[in-house]
């Protein structure tokens, strides 16, 4: 089986700790625009990826839509040109393109938006992008749209990825697919093996809340950017138990 690589989601006071290993780097926009400490540690990762090790490791821009969704009024969620902005900062390897959680037509609009600032400024990013609707029909509609342009999909874990990825079948193995955040531990064993990407926050938010990966529950609050985590050597062994799961 092909293992799934995974990038974490890490406060700031963590981000420079040894042994929380991932496999490439997560940035999430809207903590990058608050908190310039965050900011200049994603700038420097991905100038490290450009210069030494592009094809072992990138830092991936998440647009921040999850957050703003959840948070609600702060942070605020990043408008095309906003995100085009940050992005043109950081000069990440990859770009999530604005996305608005459940409404089709807004996330397919701002999509093309962003698309067409980053064409016509010739970034040299690539762009994903994520599909959207109030339905798994709508969001599965949305990503064979989609795929006909774009090469890089992420399916939110907002959306009933279950149900999407059985309308999709064979359309998933087109696109690079990524998953972008892991609902619970054995989500993964639902996963089409093939080349696949994730992220989450859930080891180092389980350790935050002194668990293990497997007694986290959904729902159970969000890891903000600012949270201290006290027992570090759970946070790993809860890197590895996610580890195992994306290489079973």
């Amino acid at each position: 089986m092909t293992p799934i690589k995974f990038a974490l989601e890490i406060p700031i006071a963590h981000l420079k700790e040894p042994g929380l290993e991932e496999d490439f780097h997560l940035c999430i926009a809207t903590t990058a625009v608050q908190h310039s400490e965050y900011l200049y540690y994603y700038k420097g990762e991905a100038l490290k990826c450009r210069t030494f090790c592009f094809m072992h490791s990138y830092v991936m821009l998440d647009n921040g839509a999850y957050e703003a969704h959840a948070k609600g009024e702060d942070p605020i969620p990043l408008s095309a040109s906003q995100l085009f902005d940050l992005a043109w900062e950081i000069q990440p390897q990859l770009v999530w393109a604005p996305d608005h959680p459940f409404n089709k037509a807004k996330s397919l609009a701002a999509t093309y938006e962003f698309a067409n600032l980053c064409l016509r400024n010739k970034a040299l990013w690539k762009v994903g992008v994520i599909p959207q609707g109030r339905t798994a029909q709508e969001v599965a509609t949305s990503y064979r749209v989609l795929s006909n342009t774009f090469h890089h999909i992420g399916l939110s874990f907002l959306n009933d990825r279950e149900a999407v990825m059985s309308l999709l079948g064979y359309d998933l193995l087109g696109p690079k697919l990524h998953m972008l955040g892991l609902s619970y531990l054995d989500e993964t064993k639902l996963w089409p093996r093939i080349p696949l990407t994730t992220d989450t926050s859930k080891p180092l938010k389980a350790a935050f809340r002194n668990k293990s990966l497997k007694e986290l529950q959904k729902g159970e609050g969000l890891l903000l950017p600012t949270d201290i985590i006290g027992n570090l050597d759970l946070a790993r062994d809860n890197i590895k138990a996610l580890r195992q799961a994306c290489n079973d």
